[in-house]
């Protein structure tokens, strides 16, 4: 197929879609297995007048939201890539992270005002809002695999545990680091929860006691932006302030791959600020802030397309779409 003619609902379908935001306040939607550089599907331009802070697919693979530093969060239907809803009315401040729910119902979101809002997505009604938890702001959020729990990381370094039916904290986890919490990620396995900080650290905490069982704290000499399991929850993905990722296995804390190099020069010129991995594992985004993603191979560490033609800004945010449920 030519991948010019391709849609993204089909690159999702062969399981080849990655959704950039940057900095211009557009998102990208790739092809990254096609092409030699990768191929552009879709430039969404215009559904936000500032920076796209974070991207999300649902779950179902059927809508991808953005959320952004213009105090809104859009919801892009995948089949059209036109946008269903904006939500510009709940909070009079930047969106940092959105997270979804596993039914794909419910869309969490960290905002700049220290608060959090869990939102009906087929209606656009809030369902609860979290706030007077944090003395900063949310920064991050994640929602665990069976939806019984949600995470909201905070500037003021710590972690509200809360619970996404009832809208009340179950755990306020506030010893854990000393900087700012950059990303939290519930486990796919749904037994852990990891964090990264400010204070150049991971931890990795066990759901049901709510204690830390493992911190790394020699992988990255630089705050830690981003952090993600892989689908068996045996090894995380770390990206980093000084432009590098590592892939750790969570049982001994060892460092597997160092993504730092590609064809012998620095794979990134500027801070990775997010990293992801695709549903079955195979490969790594790595996002800069030189505008350009890098798409890795997880097996040999190796990159196998290097997104910098997308004509946008530093990227905040990467996201694969995940494969879409037989209907």
């Amino acid at each position: 197929m030519d991948p010019e003619a391709q849609t993204p609902a089909e690159a999702a379908a062969e399981a080849a879609l990655v959704a950039v935001g940057t900095d211009d306040g557009s998102v990208s939607l790739v092809n990254f297995i096609r092409g030699h550089v990768g191929h552009r599907l879709q430039h969404l331009k215009g559904l936000h007048s500032g920076s796209v802070k974070c991207v999300a697919f649902s779950p179902n693979a059927k809508l991808l939201a953005t959320a952004s530093n213009d105090h809104s969060v859009s919801i892009i239907d995948m089949k059209t890539c036109k946008r269903v809803r904006h939500l510009d009315e709940l909070h009079a401040d930047q969106f940092h992270s959105i997270a979804w729910s596993p039914d794909s119902a419910m869309l969490l979101m960290g905002c700049q005002d220290g608060t959090a809002s869990l939102v009906d997505v087929a209606t656009g009604d809030r369902i609860h809002h979290y706030e007077g938890l944090h003395e900063d702001f949310v920064r991050c959020v994640a929602y665990s695999a069976d939806g019984f729990y949600a995470a909201l990381g905070a500037g003021d370094s710590s972690i509200s545990i809360v619970s996404p039916s009832t809208g009340e904290r179950v755990k306020h986890l506030t010893e854990l680091h000393d900087g700012a919490i950059f990303s939290v990620a519930f486990s796919p396995s749904g037994e852990y929860l990891a964090i990264s900080s400010f204070d150049q650290t991971v931890s990795i905490v066990e759901l049901g006691s709510f204690t830390r069982l493992q911190r790394f704290d020699g992988l990255h000499a630089t705050p830690i932006y981003s952090v993600v399991w892989s689908p068996d929850s045996s090894t995380l993905l770390v990206g980093a302030q000084d432009k590098t990722a590592s892939l750790v296995t969570v049982a001994t804390g060892e460092r597997v791959q160092h993504l730092t190099s590609a064809d012998g020069f620095d794979m990134h010129a500027d801070w990775l600020l997010t990293v992801a991995l695709s549903g079955d594992g195979k490969y790594a985004a790595l996002g800069s802030w030189d505008k350009t993603v890098s798409i890795v191979d997880v097996a040999t560490g190796k990159r196998t397309k290097h997104l910098k033609d997308l004509r946008s800004g530093g990227v905040y945010s990467v996201a694969f779409c995940p494969l879409p449920a037989a209907e």
